[in-house]
C-alpha cells in the first residue's frame, strides 16, 4: 500500500520501489515470556476483560466510528468488557472523544490512557482479550503487530496497508461501517475457534515482520537497483550509508532506525559489505566528533563534504 501510494504521489515507477516492512521491538513479548505487571496508573482496579485499541487524535485513526461499533454491541458482550483506548491527546481531543462515548451511550464502559510508558503499553496488550484497530490508512500498522507479538488476538481494517501486517483476510473488517467493526469484535470476543485463527495470523505475522527479514530485503533491493556510481565499479567491498536519527535522539523513530541499523549491519557484514551510519542530529559538521566513535557514525550533513559521495554505493534514510 504504501508503495503503490509513493508510486502515485512522488511520480515514481512502481518497478523502482521495494517494500521492505518493518519490525517489532523487543519488548513485545507474550506474558509467558516476560509477564508485565497490570498499569495500575491508567487502569481502573477490577477493570476484568477488556478490548484494547491504539488510536490517535486525528481522524484517520477512525476513535469515532470504534466508539459507535462498541454501542452497537450486544448488551451481554458490553457487560462483560470494557473498552481501553490508548492514545496520548491533548485536552480538546479528550473532550471530542467524551463527547462522542456520551452520545453513543458508551461513557462509563470506556477507558481513555492517555500517554503510557513502553511497559505499560506491554502490559496493557499483555492483557488484554482483543487488539482493535480501526484506522482508514496507515503506512504499516505497527500496533497490530506489537499486540500480536504480546500474544493477543488482533483485528483490523481491511484498508490501507493493515491487511497486509496480518495477512488474514478473517481479521479485516470494514473501517467506514460500524456495524462490521462491532460484528467483527463480537466474534474476536465469542468465537473460540475464530480466536485460534487470529491468534495463528499473529504467529505468522510476528515470524515474518522481523530486524533480520527488513535487512535481507534492504541488501537484496539495493542489490537489484546496482550501485550508484555504474560507472565506476566496486572491486571490492560494497558500503552503504544509513543516515537517520539514532537511541538517544528525541526523535520516537531513533529506536526503529538503531534496529534496523544493528541487522543491516550483521547482514552486510555476512557478505564482506559495510554499513556507515550518518547521524540526522544537530550538531558540528566539522568531523571532528565523526569517524572515531563506535558504529562509524558521522553527522549526516559530512556527506559530500568530509565523506566523499563516492565512497558509498547506496544512502539509506
Amino acid at each position: 500500500f504504501a508503495a503503490a501510494t509513493a508510486a502515485v504521489e512522488l511520480g515514481v515507477p512502481r518497478d523502482r520501489i521495494a517494500t521492505i516492512g518493518a519490525g517489532v521491538e523487543p519488548q513485545f513479548v507474550p506474558p509467558d515470556r516476560d509477564r508485565r505487571p497490570p498499569p495500575t496508573r491508567v487502569l481502573p482496579a477490577g477493570i476484568g476483560d477488556y478490548v484494547v485499541s491504539v488510536t490517535g487524535g486525528d481522524e484517520r485513526k477512525n476513535t469515532h466510528g470504534l466508539l459507535r461499533a462498541w454501542a452497537e454491541l450486544p448488551a451481554d458482550v458490553r457487560t462483560r468488557h470494557r473498552l481501553v483506548v490508548v492514545a496520548a491527546h491533548d485536552v480538546n481531543v479528550l473532550r471530542r472523544w467524551r463527547t462522542w462515548a456520551e452520545e453513543a451511550g458508551v461513557a462509563d464502559e470506556v477507558v481513555f490512557t492517555g500517554a503510557v510508558t513502553d511497559d505499560e503499553m506491554v502490559a496493557l496488550l499483555q492483557g488484554a482479550r482483543l487488539a482493535v484497530m480501526p484506522s482508514i490508512e496507515e503506512g504499516f500498522g505497527l500496533p497490530v503487530l506489537e499486540a500480536v507479538a504480546c500474544g493477543c488476538p488482533a483485528i483490523c481494517s481491511g484498508v490501507s496497508s493493515l491487511p497486509e501486517v496480518l495477512d488474514e483476510p478473517a481479521a479485516c473488517f470494514d473501517p467506514h461501517d460500524p456495524t462490521s467493526i462491532a460484528r467483527a469484535i463480537e466474534r474476536g470476543l465469542t468465537d473460540e475457534a475464530h480466536r485460534a485463527v487470529l491468534s495463528s495470523a499473529g504467529r505468522r505475522a510476528v515470524e515474518r515482520w522481523t530486524w533480520p527479514s527488513v535487512a535481507r530485503a534492504s541488501v537484496d533491493a539495493l542489490g537489484e537497483l546496482g550501485p550508484r556510481f555504474p560507472g565506476q565499479p566496486r572491486a571490492t567491498s560494497r558500503t552503504i550509508g544509513l543516515a537517520g536519527p539514532y537511541e538517544g535522539s528525541e526523535s520516537g523513530i531513533g529506536p526503529y532506525d538503531d534496529r534496523i541499523a544493528d541487522a543491516l549491519d550483521r547482514r552486510l557484514a555476512e557478505r564482506g559489505d559495510e554499513l556507515v551510519r550518518f547521524v540526522d542530529l544537530t550538531g558540528t559538521a566539522d568531523g571532528s566528533d565523526a569517524g572515531a566513535s563506535p558504529g562509524h557514525r558521522w553527522p549526516a550533513r559530512t556527506i559530500g563534504r568530509f565523506v566523499p559521495p563516492w565512497d558509498i554505493d547506496h544512502v539509506v534514510v
